[in-house]
């Protein structure tokens, strides 16, 4: 028998399909033997969730903390494709929660759940106790990917289970920063309530507040300022506010509204540029004829 050939048409069928011929595939010591060395099965049959093959798998001996090539294990694999059954079989077989998988990524099985929001994989791993503030190779806690990511619900199981939302990665990036850079105005709110300090600098000196301004997120920008304690005014390492970077892509909207809360007009950066200097640079008249006039005044 080709057992390559059984093993791809079993990691080809469905679920319902394997099921239907699980009672009826009688397998053979030989062909049991070969199946507890097949990694690839084993991970194969991890990421399609086929829990009865996985079950007997286990049930023939393979070690279910087994990485890949990439450091991956079947825990890793299961948890970035939602299949919450069979992590739960895994954990009760004992595969361990913790583990970094050893490509550049370091991820774990949390950091993958929470990256593809599996919210119920997520709320499995937590409750059996995967550590919500283990950071990746980047220095990425779970939170910092389902902020990134802007999976809300997922973000909000990890603050409930006492995430810590000021965590700051290798280049100084906290949990907002994420969800700021890319306008994901849910995860902003939510890091907010939970009492996220809004004025932390990134390694290049930006705040969460730079970037959103950057971007023209104007509901962000106005979440940042109703948070109370918000300096709008805090330069980043080329000595940029946000009023800086609102003017050099024409965000007219956030440039008003950073003015209203207090943003100096006048305030200089490095290179002795004002927020003026960049609207008139890229053409933005409205909004330098603004700001030409409320220098005048």
């Amino acid at each position: 028998m080709d057992l390559s050939n059984v093993f791809s048409f079993l990691t080809s069928l469905s679920q319902s399909e394997f099921d239907s011929l699980w009672n009826s595939y009688n397998l053979s010591t030989e062909e049991i033997g070969l199946m507890h060395t097949s990694n690839d099965l084993w991970f194969d049959t991890a990421e399609k969730g086929y829990i009865n093959l996985m079950k007997l798998l286990i049930y023939i001996g393979v070690d279910v903390n087994i990485q890949n090539d990439l450091g991956n294990t079947a825990l890793h694999g299961v948890s970035a494709f939602g299949h919450k059954d069979s992590a739960e079989l895994l954990i009760k077989a004992g595969a361990d929660l913790n583990i970094q998988d050893n490509n550049s990524y370091g991820m774990t099985a949390l950091h993958w759940a929470s990256r593809y929001g599996h919210k119920d994989c997520v709320e499995l791993l937590i409750k059996v106790g995967a550590e919500v503030n283990k950071q990746n190779n980047d220095g990425l806690t779970a939170l910092h990917n389902a902020c990134y990511y802007n999976h809300k619900n997922c973000a909000e199981l990890l603050i409930n289970a006492d995430a810590n939302v000021n965590i700051q990665s290798i280049r100084g990036n906290t949990a907002l920063h994420c969800a700021s850079a890319f306008g994901h105005k849910d995860c902003v709110e939510l890091l907010i309530k939970a009492g996220v300090n809004v004025n932390i600098q990134s390694i290049c000196g930006k705040t969460a507040l730079h970037w959103t301004s950057r971007f023209g997120y104007k509901d962000c920008v106005e979440l940042l300022i109703k948070a109370g304690g918000i300096d709008v005014n805090i330069q980043d390492s080329y000595g940029m506010t946000a009023l800086h970077w609102a003017n050099i892509y024409g965000h007219k909207e956030t440039v008003e509204l950073l003015i209203k809360v207090g943003a100096e007009v006048n305030k200089q950066n490095n290179n002795g540029q004002t927020a003026s200097y960049f609207a008139n640079k890229y053409g933005h008249k409205e909004i330098a004829t603004l700001l030409e006039k409320l220098i005048k005044s």
